[in-house]
């Protein structure tokens, strides 16, 4: 299938509703994302401060802040809302994203949470 053709208000409301499941994964990763923080650093901490002066110590936290793509959804919710047409036609990509919320950058907020996983195991 090459082309679908959605009813406008159907498909808004797919896009307000993974909106809000992406808003709250993103949420979710942001308060995972400050306890990475806080854990790496206390182990940090706890390595300068039982080092002694022999010890060769550095200081990298290969921790990155999570990104959120609200915007996008209100990108595509906004160009619907102001389309004269009440069937929109989608082509495979854009059906993926907008109503099968398969975005270039899904799996991107997954694999952030995983990293913040690791580094709470380690706390």
């Amino acid at each position: 299938m090459k082309i679908i053709r959605v009813e406008k208000g159907k498909l808004i409301n797919i896009l307000k509703t993974n909106r809000q499941l992406h808003i709250d994964e993103y949420q979710k990763a942001e308060d995972e994302f400050r306890m990475a923080g806080i854990a790496a650093l206390e182990e940090k901490l706890d390595e300068f401060t039982k080092a002694n002066n022999d010890t060769a110590l550095s200081i990298h936290i290969p921790l990155s802040a999570p990104e959120s793509h609200e915007q996008d959804y209100d990108d595509a919710i906004e160009m619907l809302n102001v389309s004269c047409d009440e069937t929109i036609e989608l082509d495979e990509h854009e059906a993926q994203n907008l109503i099968m919320d398969n975005w270039n950058w899904s799996g991107q907020l997954g694999h952030t949470r995983a990293m913040y996983a690791g580094f709470l195991k380690k706390g």
